[in-house]
């Protein structure tokens, strides 16, 4: 995910904070991701898409910053693995109705091929970051500049031409495919705590969803 800092600095046991075994903390980590994107797809097949266009633009925009902003600052800042899952809830949930609203331009079969490419470029993303983990560590800040640079030239093409050249959606395909491998590889190099699976899963989540709507 992007750069959140204060959550990868966490290299010291917080105190108090109890230690898992590495399959625990993994398996942790899997739940916690796994209830993210479960309540994407309930969201999906339970919203009316009409109840989310019928929300007016600026009002869907704002409260979604809002709820974003407000539930990465909770787990990034909190050391406590209850607020922290509270925190990664007001991600999910925005962005389980941002993906009600667009996936209800796509056909199923084009969903299905996204969500079969999404699983495994992350299978394959955090295999290679077990392999190469000195690598995946090393490319942070390369993939926060590409990422910028990236969507700055993405605006500047947008504003002079009017248009979007497809070659934005791979540049962001093959960053948010770095970040999967790069999170997991940091998520694998803190201490094994639960609030830090929680802060692992969130980041992962966000990479996931965001590579899926790229697809």
């Amino acid at each position: 995910m992007l750069e959140t800092s204060s959550v990868w600095q966490r290299r010291e046991l917080e105190q108090g904070a109890t230690e898992m075994s590495a399959s625990a903390y993994n398996m942790a980590i899997g739940i916690v991701l796994t209830w993210g994107l479960g309540v994407n797809a309930l969201m999906v097949a339970k919203i009316p898409v009409e109840t989310i266009l019928g929300i007016n633009h600026w009002v869907f925009l704002i409260g979604y910053l809002a709820s974003v902003f407000f539930g990465t600052w909770l787990y990034v800042s909190s050391s406590k693995p209850s607020v922290s899952f509270v925190g990664y809830n007001f991600v999910v949930i925005p962005l389980g109705l941002l993906l009600v609203r667009f996936l209800h331009f796509f056909p199923a079969d084009v969903i299905s091929k996204a969500f079969v490419a999404t699983a495994g470029v992350t299978v394959l993303m955090m295999l290679a970051s077990m392999i190469y983990p000195k690598f995946f560590l090393s490319i942070g800040k390369t993939l926060f500049l590409a990422f910028i640079a990236a969507f700055v030239v993405e605006l500047i093409a947008y504003f002079v031409t009017g248009s979007v050249p497809p070659i934005f959606d791979w540049i962001f395909v093959v960053i948010f495919s770095g970040y999967i491998g790069y999170d997991w590889a940091r998520a694998q190099h803190l201490p094994k705590t639960l609030d830090n699976a929680v802060d692992a899963a969130a980041a992962l989540y966000v990479d996931i969803v965001i590579l899926f709507m790229l697809f």
